[in-house]
């Protein structure tokens, strides 16, 4: 499998000798991951694809922001340019941006994603459909099976390859480069009706307090900060700081008990592992194919092990 896309691997840059240039890129630094995902989502949730200052407009972020995190999302090999040309504030021909052919698949008989409808959870992209060779959870890392993590709560923002962190009460023991295999539901459900998401691989963990979530981390989370593109979307998910946490505190107890905010959670930073399917020889097998789904992963339940 080739190394996945992600929204981490790309600090702002800043030219050398530039001093202000570096001051600016050491400030947007924490906060760029955050933008991207919003950024992501503007050109995400129009069937069209945006220009940038269409997405300047809908995000009141400041265009040369919005151009930054756009050529970052290209180099990571989530956008492209859809080649179509749309005129701008000043008449002038702007670039219209896509998501990768390889993040939204097109509908069969589309000639590109223009000529189909919006891209939402209750229309999602062909792939999400079983357009995918299916995957087994004999998914191998090692010559072990995969753990399995379950993303039921968070399962169309998955789907919408929307969500890039995920905070969890449990998985202590993740190291950086593991592989999981993401699953829509696994408590509960046959092997065989399992929904898989995908694989997907951890960038990095840490312990911190629930309450030390950010408007960026919701975004990061799959949730769209911006009211029209959740509605675009067709996603019903909190939007705020707080509406964030009483969703966690709300789906997720520890000994019986609904949690504090100020709980430790671990928060799990993941890409999207691309290439072919795992293994099906090695590990335990079941005895029919998984439902194939695609790649995402959110905070959701605890998930179980494979």
């Amino acid at each position: 499998m080739t190394r996945a896309a992600t929204l981490f691997d790309y600090p702002p840059p800043a030219r050398r000798g530039q001093e202000t240039q570096a001051a600016a890129a050491r400030a947007i630094r924490p906060h760029a991951p955050g933008i991207r995902a919003r950024v992501f989502a503007a050109i995400r949730c129009r069937a069209g694809g945006a220009t940038n200052e269409e997405i300047s407009r809908a995000e009141g972020i400041r265009l040369c922001t919005v151009c930054g995190r756009v050529a970052e999302l290209r180099a990571a090999g989530l956008v492209e340019d859809s080649g179509l040309r749309r005129p701008g504030p000043s008449g002038v021909a702007a670039k219209v941006w896509k998501a990768t052919s390889e993040i939204a698949p097109s509908r069969k008989g589309a000639k590109n994603e223009t000529d189909g409808p919006g891209v939402t959870a209750a229309n999602p992209p062909f792939a999400v459909l079983g357009a995918l060779a299916p995957l087994r959870e004999s998914a191998v890392q090692g010559g072990s099976p995969m753990r399995v993590m379950s993303f039921h709560l968070t399962a169309d923002a998955m789907r919408l390859r929307l969500k890039w962190v995920t905070r969890r009460l449990g998985w202590w023991n993740l190291k950086p480069g593991e592989r999981l295999l993401a699953v829509e539901k696994a408590r509960g459900v046959r092997l065989a009706d399992r929904e898989v998401l995908g694989v997907i691989e951890v960038v990095s963990t840490r312990r911190e307090p629930l309450s030390d979530v950010t408007l960026d981390e919701v975004q990061l989370e799959g949730f769209p900060t911006n009211a029209a593109n959740a509605r675009r979307l067709g996603l019903n998910l909190p939007r705020s700081v707080e509406g964030f946490i009483a969703f966690f505190r709300a789906s997720h107890r520890k000994h019986g008990r609904q949690i504090p905010h100020h709980e430790p959670v671990n928060r799990i930073e993941f890409r999207f592992v691309r290439g072919p399917a795992p293994s099906r020889e090695v590990g335990r097998q079941p005895k029919s194919p998984v439902r194939s789904g695609r790649l995402e992963a959110g905070g959701g339940t605890g998930g179980c092990h494979a």
